[in-house]
């Protein structure tokens, strides 16, 4: 009996399997497919964001204030704010939960190291205090809430170092311990 696995005679690989290897054919179908979804997901081949699409409108950043200091009055931590849409994240490193906001005001929009930057009057307890404060507003979903000096310590990548626990901060003087 013969056998029925003949091989085609004259059929030569292509160009393809000629020149390049399997890892070789793989890389070039993931770039591929990288530039593909690349140019996809911005929209056209080569488009740059410009930073005024991350600024919201002043109604958006007004609403934002609005759901972040509402939620504060009820008493939630900064972070997260719970139900909003798109999604409302505020950073405020000086703002702790124990201490209770009383009320809050927006003042309107002010001069900032940002675009969408706000004055706020916050009402707070134990101890009461009344401060003013500015806040900037920034991006499409998430829109996030900053305290305009957390924003600056982020632009600038600086933040207030805390010591590791159980070390003692050094000495601020330029001389060494004895």
């Amino acid at each position: 009996m013969a056998s029925t696995s003949a091989k085609p005679l004259n059929v030569q690989p292509s160009i393809w399997r000629r020149s390049l290897s399997v890892w070789q054919r793989v890389l070039l179908l993931c770039v591929v497919l990288l530039l593909a979804g690349w140019s996809w997901w911005g929209g056209e081949a080569g488009a740059v964001r410009s930073e005024a699409e991350f600024i919201p409108a002043e109604a958006v950043c007004e609403a934002a204030l609005r759901q972040v200091f509402d939620a504060w009055v009820a008493g939630a931590a900064a972070g997260p704010v719970a139900g909003t849409a798109p999604v409302v994240h505020v950073t405020d490193s000086t703002r702790v939960k124990q201490r209770p906001l009383l009320a809050w005001e927006i003042l309107g929009r002010v001069p900032g190291n940002a675009p969408g930057c706000y004055a706020v009057r916050l009402q707070l307890d134990q101890p009461r205090e009344e401060r003013r404060e500015r806040y900037v507003v920034i991006g499409i979903d998430p829109l996030w809430v900053f305290r305009h000096e957390d924003y600056d310590l982020l632009m600038h990548w600086e933040h207030p170092m805390e010591p590791v626990s159980g070390e003692s901060r050094p000495a601020v003087s330029g001389e060494q311990q004895r």
